[in-house]
């Protein structure tokens, strides 16, 4: 029997290095040409790994290969299963639940919001059985995989040597495409999506009825980890306690808007936060990055936000839903506040949340070198 973990790993980590990426894919497909000799006496070969991208490349030399990454026998062979937590793992659930004071139900409620998520054929969902170990270990639930994996660094990697475009990588928590996306062949052109698929910050979420694939963030933890990771790339690498301490002065500041109708302090916040945006990051798509900048410090912050969302007559940059009012930001750049004022009314983006009896505040975001203007408009 040969058992072959992390194939890939030599893989990954040049993926965006094209004379070393071949070296590594020429060492991989020497060690299949290995196994490939030795057919008289090998019953069995498994080989795990993160990534199916470029497997013509190295796999060329193994006949006959079977792919279980969408099959569905083994569907939940790479995680804990709900049933799971019922049978093998119940003592370690009751134990957790002691401990933090919740019933069995609302714990694996917490548990399956964390950790759970990851499938392949969009019907069957398992948790990520480090995480889900460590809590029990830990007795709280709480980010383990971003601190502990060398998945961030390689994600930021990655889109540090693509065209870095942030705009894309804006949560989108449904996202429509084919299944071609777990069998993407060409390494040296990877695109954002069949790499964060691929490498564990997607996940298939169902099947759409016209057959296509329904992916997004597969849990909390996930989620998170991207947004982290995104948040120190924008504004500088600044120390966590900085974006911390500023997203929690802008969630109290959103959350009075309705009452306050004071943006001149968030106004004062953002603006510092955007001066640390490195300059190299600047000098392309400048609108679609202050735009993620934007979605990501409110999220980042804890507030309830959406990005990208679709109206009748358009999309709005981004909508953040409070207890109290539900506010909309629109984003220009080098042009004015009273033109992202008039896309708003023309475009009637507030028109959907009329009837949720809320407070609606619309802020309109310039942005320019010289930093940034807000101005806000009570419906």
């Amino acid at each position: 029997m040969l058992l072959v973990d992390e194939y890939d790993a030599p893989i990954i980590s040049k993926i965006k290095e094209p004379e070393r990426l071949q070296k590594a894919i020429i060492t991989v497909r020497d060690l299949f040409s290995s196994v490939k000799a030795l057919d008289g006496i090998i019953e069995l070969s498994f080989f795990t790994g993160i990534t199916n991208i470029g497997k013509d490349s190295y796999f060329s030399t193994l006949n006959h290969l079977l792919n279980l990454t969408d099959h569905y026998r083994y569907a939940t062979i790479c995680g804990y299963t709900h049933a799971d937590t019922d049978t093998h793992l119940k003592d370690h659930v009751v134990a957790l639940a002691t401990r933090m004071a919740l019933n069995v139900e609302n714990t694996k409620a917490q548990l399956f919001k964390w950790y759970k998520g990851y499938s392949w054929d969009g019907e069957n969902f398992v948790l990520i059985p480090f995480s889900v170990l460590s809590a029990f270990d830990r007795l709280s639930i709480d980010s383990v995989w971003a601190q502990s994996a060398s998945m961030p660094s390689v994600f930021l990697d990655f889109i540090k040597k693509s065209n870095f475009n942030l705009q894309e990588l804006i949560p989108r928590e449904e996202m429509e495409t084919s299944s071609s996306i777990f069998h993407e062949v060409n390494i040296e052109r990877v695109s954002i999506d069949t790499f964060m698929l691929q490498t564990g910050f997607l996940t298939v979420k169902k099947r759409s009825t016209n057959g296509l694939l329904i992916v997004g963030y597969p849990n909390l933890e996930v989620k998170q980890a991207v947004n982290a990771a995104i948040g120190s790339e924008i504004f500088g690498n600044p120390s966590d306690l900085v974006i911390t301490n500023r997203a929690t002065e802008i969630a109290a500041i959103i959350n009075n808007l309705h009452t306050s109708r004071d943006i001149s302090p968030l106004q004062t916040i953002l603006a510092a936060l955007f001066a640390n945006i490195p300059h190299q990051l600047l000098q392309h798509k400048r609108e679609s990055l202050y735009h993620s900048a934007l979605y990501t410090i409110c999220y980042l912050a804890s507030l309830q936000v959406d990005a990208d969302v679709s109206t009748s007559n358009g999309r709005t940059d981004v909508i953040i839903q409070t207890a109290s009012s539900c506010i909309i930001l629109e984003c220009k750049y080098e042009k004015s506040a009273e033109i992202a004022v008039k896309q708003v009314f023309d475009k009637k983006y507030y028109a959907p949340f009329l009837a949720d009896g809320k407070q609606i505040i619309t802020i309109e975001c310039n942005f320019t070198d010289d930093g940034l203007t807000m101005a806000a408009e009570y419906v």
